[in-house]
């Protein structure tokens, strides 16, 4: 009828009949739903953080006293209310910065860092969360200096590390692990390991971690807390 379809082909070559066998999926509903889904997003973005961020700095005075001095029941509320509106926030944010990564709207800023400001940095941002579960954070590496998009690798480690702090047993340690490989190419591989002492992943559930939404723990409150965003982003991350 002179439509134009989007369309998506899988081909492989039969050498028996020495011709190629194609399969073409009509995709244009497909193609639909995304862009749906990105007016989505945009609304998300604009409409809702907008006015989230302004609740959040109201509750920001309202606990400095600019609008009067609280009782202590009146700062807990206030507080509480405060730590809701973060959470919100922070799940937006999650939400645009995955869908950017997976479209392609990740552009790295390479400079030259130390591993020993890398690896502090993420450990001095996780500790009150630390403190607050009774576990300690040990580390061990010999300083480097590397090239890459700090700012980026800095959110892949503290959200590392913020997830092994929220399923730990109280009184265990995490371990920041860093080790220099030996390569075959000119430039050097560096490992950084985050081990804890939490009850791990289900095998059966290994292939969902990274999923956008997935939760594959084993239903404690830890689980519960979380967005189900930041191991899609930290993929997306190191991919880059």
């Amino acid at each position: 009828d002179g439509r134009f379809v989007h369309t998506e082909w899988t081909a492989k070559w039969a050498d028996n009949s020495r011709s190629i066998f194609c399969v073409v999926h009509d995709i244009t509903e497909r193609k639909e739903a995304e862009r749906l889904k990105q007016e989505v997003i945009a609304m998300v973005s604009h409409d809702l953080r907008a006015p989230l961020t302004s609740l959040g700095v109201i509750l920001d005075m309202m606990l400095e006293g600019v609008v009067g001095d609280l009782n202590d029941r009146g700062n807990r509320l206030v507080g509480l209310a405060q730590q809701s509106v973060s959470s919100l926030i922070t799940m937006i944010n999650d939400l645009l910065d995955v869908e950017r990564y997976e479209s392609g709207g990740l552009t790295l800023n390479y400079e030259e860092t130390e591993l020993e400001d890398l690896v502090n940095n993420a450990v001095y941002m996780v500790k009150p969360e630390a403190d607050q579960h009774d576990v300690s954070i040990h580390t061990s590496y010999e300083n480097e200096t590397l090239k890459v998009d700090s700012g980026r690798l800095n959110r892949v480690l503290v959200n590392l590390l913020s997830n092994a702090v929220k399923f730990s047993p109280e009184s265990t340690e995490v371990l920041v692990n860093c080790i220099l490989l030996d390569s075959n190419d000119e430039i050097p591989f560096l490992e950084v390991k985050i081990v804890d002492r939490g009850p791990g992943i289900p095998g059966s559930k290994i292939d969902l971690v990274f999923e956008k939404f997935k939760q594959v723990g084993r239903g404690d409150a830890g689980e519960k807390k979380g967005s189900g965003l930041g191991l899609a982003i930290c993929k997306a991350i190191v991919e880059a």
